[in-house]
C-alpha cells in the first residue's frame, strides 16, 4: 500500500513538474503547439536547441496543410522573442520580418509521442535549412 502511495505521489509530482516547466526550461528537442483559429487548425513546429528556436507556422484546411512562415526566435521563458520570420517562397529578396514575439500560454502542447507527418516534416525541415546555421 505504502508502495502504491508513493508511486502515485511521484507521478503526480513529475506531472506537475512537466506542466509548470517554462518552454526555455524544456530539454532540446521537437515540440508541436496548436490552436484554433477560423475554423482551421493552426499549428507550429517547434524545433529547440538551448535557447535558440526555429518552426514553421503551418495552417490545417480540409485536410491540407499550408505554411505560413518559417521563423528562428531566442526561448524567453513560455515566450519566443526576437523573432525574424519569412513567408514562401524562401529567398534573400523575400519579405523578411523581425522583432516579434510569441506567447506560448495562448497554445497547447500536444505529446512529444505525436509524429510528424512527411508534408509536416518538410516543412520543418525546409525551415532549419534557411536558419539553421
Amino acid at each position: 500500500m505504502f508502495k502504491q502511495i508513493v508511486v502515485v505521489l511521484l507521478i503526480s509530482f513529475c506531472f506537475n513538474q512537466t506542466k509548470l516547466q517554462s518552454f526555455s526550461t524544456r530539454p532540446a528537442g521537437t515540440y508541436r503547439y496548436t490552436m484554433p483559429e477560423e475554423g482551421d487548425l493552426v499549428t507550429l513546429l517547434l524545433r529547440k536547441s538551448g535557447s535558440v528556436v526555429i518552426g514553421v507556422e503551418l495552417i490545417s484546411r480540409r485536410e491540407q496543410i499550408t505554411v505560413r512562415y518559417c521563423f528562428r526566435g531566442q526561448a524567453e521563458g513560455d515566450r519566443i522573442k526576437h523573432i525574424t520570420r519569412v513567408a514562401p517562397p524562401y529567398s534573400p529578396a523575400s519579405d523578411w520580418e523581425s522583432r516579434q514575439t510569441l506567447d506560448l500560454t495562448e497554445l497547447s502542447l500536444l505529446p512529444n509521442e505525436t509524429n510528424l507527418s512527411l508534408a509536416e516534416q518538410t516543412a520543418l525541415e525546409d525551415c532549419l535549412s534557411i536558419f539553421w546555421r
